[in-house]
C-alpha cells in the first residue's frame, strides 16, 4: 500500500512540474505573439508582406535571446 501511494506521488509530482514549465514557456509565447496580431497591424494598414517581415524579424531576435540565455546556463 506505502509502494503504491509513493509511486502515485512520483507521478502526481512529475506531472505538477511538466505542467508548470509548460505553463511558463506558454506565457512567454503568448507574450511574445501578442504583439504580432494581424488585427492591429491591420489598423495601422499595413500590407500583409510587411508584417511577414517583420514576423520574421521578432522570432530571429526571440531566438537569439533564448540561444544566449542557454548559454549562460551552461556557463
Amino acid at each position: 500500500m506505502n509502494l503504491l501511494f509513493f509511486i502515485i506521488l512520483l507521478i502526481a509530482v512529475t506531472l505538477a512540474i511538466l505542467y508548470y514549465n509548460l505553463l511558463k514557456e506558454h506565457k512567454r509565447l503568448k507574450k511574445f505573439a501578442s504583439v504580432f496580431t494581424m488585427r492591429d497591424w491591420h489598423k495601422k494598414k499595413g500590407t500583409e508582406e510587411e508584417y511577414n517581415k517583420l514576423f520574421e524579424i521578432g522570432v530571429k531576435e526571440v531566438n537569439e535571446k533564448l540561444e544566449e540565455a542557454e548559454n549562460n546556463e551552461k556557463k
